[in-house]
């Protein structure tokens, strides 16, 4: 099957004891595939399972071929949507209606517990630990609808401050504050809005780097080398939520330069800065520039015009510092040490973080108006009250 110019499309896949098999749809095939099956189970002594299996066929294959190919093949039709290993697998855009069986299963486990007899503590490990974990795989393929997202927030908020979450606490402490890390004053709870952002730009920098196969089809497929997203008029449902994150998470890393192929010379940070905002390249522009960087070194020499120079003689300097190899160049995460995306620093990354400098000035002014020595400023901060002290 064809994926792409350039690029091939496997013949099947993979997982666990779950064998998916692509193949143009005709009869010739569908025999092949009941030889193979066959065959594998007299040397192996496995056989499949008819009941267990199932065929999904194209919208345009027709009728009459449809009705041969299952007098064939002992396996049921299928439809979508289908769950598959917890997840809704459909088509088109990711809907409510999708996901709202997930939704609904989170919800079931609130009115199993008897919230209004735990501790808040005890509410708010039950939160961290069940709740979120629940939904950390589906979250990691799709982008949720909002609505969704704000009805479990909203849940999760009332059953941690009231142990009902019909209930609407009339509580003094704003939901993003709680959903702050601990250091600065919050409870550690995870907004559902940011935590689905999170895993989405994990799965985005994999497809940036490009170091898996299944990574490498969906790079092939909507990315251009510069790791800029194609104007594709018929997106898939997964890629539709990883999109809004490709782009700030290239405008958010710099390059290791190798042969210079895959990084572009304008746009692209690899000097520590970007040459369009060096040289003031004015915004209209920036979609024409699509030159890497081994387009300028040929020969063993760079090669600039002479304007060039004359105009920005502090970044020529600083190009021909740069090496020029033969490996592949290599993308690393500004907001990272490693260099690398994970779900636990691209939330440290995001979460709004509340400082407790300005809680502390209110005090220092409220109470201390005339000393204002260092020794007695780090008592005041040291006895800032958190939401977790006065949970515990």
């Amino acid at each position: 099957m064809k994926w792409s110019r350039g690029s091939s499309f496997p013949t099947h896949l993979l997982y666990a004891d779950d064998i998916l098999v692509f193949c143009p749809a005709n009869e010739r095939n569908a025999q092949t595939i009941i030889n193979i099956l066959d065959y594998y189970g007299k040397i192996s002594g496995q056989s499949f399972n008819p009941e267990k299996s199932q065929i999904f066929f194209s919208n345009k294959v027709p009728t009459f071929l449809r009705h041969s190919i299952t007098r064939t093949l002992p396996f049921s039709v299928g439809n979508l949507p289908f769950i598959y290993l917890g997840v809704p697998i459909f088509k088109g855009k990711v809907r409510a209606a999708h996901l709202r069986s997930i939704h609904d299963k989170i919800l079931n486990k609130f009115s199993r517990w008897k919230g209004l007899k735990l501790s808040m503590a005890g509410r708010l490990c039950l939160v961290k630990s069940v709740i979120q974990s629940s939904l950390t795989h589906s979250m990691m393929v799709y982008r949720w609808p909002r609505q969704l997202l704000h009805e479990l927030d909203s849940k999760c908020r009332n059953f941690i401050w009231t142990g009902d979450t019909c209930k609407k606490p009339s509580c003094t402490v704003a939901w993003n504050r709680v959903c702050s890390i601990k250091t600065e004053g919050g409870l550690g709870v995870r907004s559902f809005s940011i935590m689905n952002k999170c895993f989405l730009m994990k799965i985005a920098w994999k497809i940036i780097c490009g170091k898996d196969f299944g990574f490498d089809l969906i790079k092939d497929r909507y990315l251009n080398r510069f790791c800029r997203t194609k104007n594709l008029t018929t997106p898939s449902t997964l890629w539709m939520g990883i999109r809004e994150e490709v782009g700030s998470l290239v405008d958010n890393s710099y390059s290791f330069i190798g042969d210079g192929s895959s990084t572009n010379f304008w746009t692209d940070d690899w000097l520590g800065y970007r040459l369009i905002d060096k040289c003031h390249v004015p915004h209209f522009m920036w979609n024409y520039l699509h030159y890497p960087v081994f387009d300028y070194f040929y020969d063993g020499v760079w090669h600039f015009t002479q304007d060039f120079i004359n105009l920005y003689p502090h970044v020529v300097c600083d190009i021909l510092l740069i090496p020029i190899g033969e490996d592949t160049d290599m993308r690393y995460w500004k907001h990272s040490l490693t260099g690398n995306v994970s779900s636990a620093n691209a939330f440290a990354n995001d979460c709004h973080k509340f400082p407790r400098v300005v809680w502390g000035t209110w005090l220092w002014e409220s109470y201390i108006p005339v000393q204002r020595s260092l020794i007695s400023w780090r008592i005041i901060h040291n006895r800032l009250p958190t939401l977790d002290r006065l949970i515990r």
